[in-house]
């Protein structure tokens, strides 16, 4: 948490420094990505122990580590309108 705020200190990260976001820093930073993917599915006690977190964090670890495998699906941007493909003319029947 001490270097959460050291970055909000020094502009690395936008203000302002909230507890929250400080535990997120920390927690994220303590995981190791690998020993998370490997032990991911084991109950919330095995993990702490595994992880060397404090069991009250895993839930909150759980959910931020789901946040980031999420992904958009590929090719597909959704921040714009003008990224969207046009949409071609409808056909007419000719009678």
């Amino acid at each position: 948490m001490a270097l959460y705020a050291r970055d909000i200190l020094t502009g690395r990260l936008p203000e302002p420094y909230s507890d929250e976001r400080a535990r997120s820093f920390a927690r994220l930073a303590l995981t190791e990505p690998t020993a998370y993917n490997t032990h991911h599915r084991r109950r919330d006690n095995e993990l702490a122990a595994v992880l060397g977190l404090p069991i009250a964090e895993i839930p909150a670890l759980r959910r931020e580590q789901a946040a980031l495998t999420r992904t958009p699906r590929a090719g597909r941007r959704r921040d714009s309108v003008e990224h969207r493909r046009p949409r071609r003319p409808r056909r007419t029947r000719m009678h």
